[in-house]
């Protein structure tokens, strides 16, 4: 790459994941290593000393065994218009399979380079899906129970007597109480039952509220297919 700051910030994007990283320093060596080691991919800078990103992966693209190598253009001088009016502009006929902007943002790079390669998710995204991991419901037997018995209990009681009316208030209170207990437990389901109750209770929307009370039933069984 035509910028050492540029070359170590992709560099150490890329060596975040389980990828292999191969780096050059002008189009020549790019050339070089492409025909050493056949990358799956390759990231092309177009502004190079001595020979530019075009001309190596011109060359790239003529020889047999590179040919289907994707390269991936990058430059900081692409324009948005609809028509190319420079090589840089053309990167599709001149043989790109994808270009990226410079100064280079992570989640773009990793997301262009995912449709070429298969890689894994870098340290610090496995550490933020660990937590949305640990965030899950546990549902064990013993918890399940738990919930059921309430749900079946002193909540059934309560929508019981919704079945002869629906005071606003009370339906109101019902839904908090539902949304409260699935916050309680990182219970999606009964979360969003609750928070979808309480909506159409201040929207006064009462075909909805009386759709979602005819589904309470319902939410042991959702919650039985989510222990297993």
């Amino acid at each position: 790459m035509k910028s050492p700051s540029n070359l170590s910030l992709v560099m150490e994007i890329l060596q975040s994941t389980a990828l292999e990283v191969i780096s050059a320093n002008n189009g020549r060596q790019a050339v070089q290593l492409a025909m050493e080691h056949k990358p799956n991919l390759i990231l092309m800078d177009l502004h190079m000393p001595g020979m530019d990103g075009h001309e190596a992966t011109r060359i790239i693209k003529m020889d047999e065994e590179l040919r289907d190598i994707p390269v991936i253009a990058l430059t900081a001088s692409v324009k948005t218009t609809s028509v190319a009016t420079s090589p840089e502009e053309d990167w599709e006929g001149a043989g790109f399979s994808g270009l990226l902007r410079k100064p280079v943002q992570r989640s773009v790079l990793l997301k262009e380079v995912s449709r070429f390669l298969n890689f894994s998710v870098p340290a610090e995204a496995a550490v933020q899906e660990e937590q949305r991991n640990a965030e899950k419901p546990f549902l064990t037997p013993e918890v399940l129970g738990e919930i059921t018995k309430r749900l079946e209990g002193d909540f059934m009681d309560s929508w019981r007597g919704f079945q002869k009316r629906q005071p606003v208030q009370e339906v109101r209170d019902f839904g908090m109480r539902i949304k409260e207990l699935g916050a309680a437990g990182k219970l999606e389901v009964l979360r969003r039952f609750g928070d979808d109750l309480v909506s159409a209770v201040n929207n006064f929307d009462v075909v909805r509220i009386r759709d979602l009370l005819k589904g309470y039933p319902d939410l042991k069984g959702t919650l039985e297919e989510r222990a297993k």
